[in-house]
């Protein structure tokens, strides 16, 4: 009873800690348009069908809630991902800000985010746990919450830390349900897997991952032409594509106005995303037009202390897993790989980093408490607890470098990528890049140290990751003071500073560079936000 409290008050303090310190981050260039869209279908929802907005009664209303966004705008205009996890975010605002005013306007669509995010760490302490014992899920747990990429878009991403959770709980009740032959597991990761699908289509891949765990598990019975599953089993794993949709489609108003073609829309959109386009230097594409650049990042991006346990966890699982009864090894090892080769195959395509594919970093977390756990069992029993706690401390290095570049997580490069400063060096496509999150340490400081009624403008003109709310009400932001590719005079001037910042506007960026910046934001030593005063 005392460990399940521990872990409870564990779980609190980190969801608690995490939504205090929201207010640290901004928001992704992305985010606005979810919390539109999210808004506006949960007022469809609630009003029960009334497509355009009405506020009379309201005592606060959200910035993401504007007439042209309506309800009826995304009836017949909607595309792109799925917008459950838009939704569920809008009604931590309504809960959390509209009703009861406890949180930020912006930072309450934020903590919805916190929240999956923690229910994620936990089912990476369970799974860990329950198979491998308490020390693989303490350092499973402590690899999950010290991973910059996961730790920092768990505060500014509403699409991508939904997504892996729901993918994760998925899997997990799956492999519960057929390990327990419990039609009832099987059921709640069928739910699981349509709050995945409702939220982004990554969950349409999670069968190259169970199917060839399922034939390891089953395999003296297929052997024997046998059929491996009761009529329960067989029953609820059918429905679980039945039951993904018609989540997917309950949730989605715009697939309801026509669901053929409209849902014909939405894989055009993920296919022009995510196939046949390579947005990478061709240095990246190796023989047989393998791309090597979501591999390369997970590699340069992952702290040393969870490579080295993580590829401790990996030898085990190869030469462990066709011993385990129930190939629990096998299935985390497919779990961590097929998310990075879908996108490494011909043909294939990412962007930004690895957000995109989050999945991954749960099972990678969980390798890494197998991969130390293999290590410290190699030892006498004598040995063993002084090995457990020096496992621990290897991760305090990662602790403490977060901390010095907080609340920067997400631009982290580890020692064999020289850091940040070693991947610009490299020129890696879009080192640097946050999606807009560092842009409110920028106005931060231009609130602070701006003259009244002062011009602030963007070099590359979006402004959907500087809400209103975040801006002194005097300083007048708007993506036009330019003339001739030049701000107007004593105009405040902010910009990212990634590699290939200035690619879409290079004259912008010449005459920018030609004086010096008033602020800067640096981490390990290498400028990813700048702001100038046009002289």
């Amino acid at each position: 009873m005392w460990k399940k409290l521990c872990l409870a008050f564990f779980l609190l303090a980190y969801f608690v800690f995490n939504v205090l310190i929201l207010h640290d981050y901004g928001i992704n260039w992305d985010e606005a348009s979810h919390f539109f869209k999210g808004q506006a279908y949960l007022y469809y929802f609630t009003s029960l069908g009334k497509t355009s907005y009405d506020f009379s009664g309201h005592q606060r209303v959200s910035i993401y809630q504007w007439q042209q966004n309506s309800p009826k705008h995304y009836l017949e205009n909607d595309g792109g991902h799925p917008p459950l996890s838009d939704i569920l975010a809008s009604v931590f605002n309504t809960v959390l800000y509209q009703q009861f005013n406890i949180a930020g306007d912006v930072e309450s669509y934020n903590v919805y985010v916190v929240f999956v995010s923690t229910l994620l760490v936990f089912l990476v302490f369970l799974l860990a746990q329950e198979v491998y014992g308490t020390f693989a899920g303490i350092i499973a747990v402590i690899s999950i919450i010290s991973y910059p990429l996961f730790f920092g878009e768990s505060h500014f991403n509403v699409k991508d830390p939904a997504e892996a959770a729901f993918y994760s709980w998925t899997i997990y009740s799956f492999y519960k349900g057929i390990t327990r032959s419990s039609w009832r597991w099987i059921l709640v990761s069928a739910i699981f897997s349509g709050l995945s699908f409702a939220t982004k289509f990554n969950i349409v891949f999670l069968v190259f991952i169970l199917a060839p765990w399922l034939v390891a598990y089953k395999w003296n019975d297929i052997k024997k032409i046998k059929w491996p599953f009761s009529r329960n089993i067989t029953l609820s794993i059918a429905s679980i594509p039945f039951i993904a949709f018609g989540i997917l489609f309950a949730s989605w108003p715009f697939l309801w106005v026509s669901p053929v073609n409209n849902f014909l829309k939405i894989l055009d959109y993920y296919k022009s995303i995510g196939y046949s386009v390579i947005y990478q230097p061709s240095n990246y594409i190796t023989f047989f037009g393998i791309n090597k650049y979501a591999s390369l990042w997970v590699l340069l991006t992952t702290p040393e202390v969870v490579i080295f346990f993580g590829f401790l966890g990996i030898l085990y699982c190869l030469k462990n897993f066709h011993t385990e009864k129930n190939k629990t090894s096998f299935l985390i090892l497919l779990w961590f790989m097929l998310p990075i080769l879908r996108v490494t195959l011909p043909g294939a395509g990412i962007y930004l980093g690895v957000r995109q594919i989050m999945e991954y970093v749960p099972a990678l977390a969980i390798l890494s408490g197998i991969g130390a756990t293999f290590l410290v069992r190699r030892f006498n029993k004598n040995s063993q607890l002084f090995l457990k706690v020096f496992c621990i401390l290897l991760f305090i290095p990662i602790v403490l470098e977060m901390v010095r570049i907080h609340p920067n997580e997400t631009v982290y490069f580890n020692a064999i990528a020289g850091g940040l400063h070693g991947a610009y060096n490299r020129g890696i496509p879009s080192a640097g890049n946050d999606l807009g999150n560092v842009y409110r340490q920028g106005v931060d400081w231009l609130n602070v140290h701006a003259e009244k009624n002062a011009k602030l403008t963007l070099v590359n003109n979006g402004t959907s990751a500087i809400p209103s709310v975040f801006i002194r009400k005097d300083i007048q932001f708007s993506a036009d003071y330019w003339k001739n590719d030049k701000p107007l005079p004593d105009t405040y001037v902010m910009s990212t500073t990634e590699v290939g910042w200035g690619d879409i506007f290079p004259s912008r960026a010449i005459y920018l560079e030609s004086f010096k910046p008033i602020f800067k934001v640096t981490v390990q030593g290498a400028r990813i936000l700048a702001i100038w005063k046009n002289p």
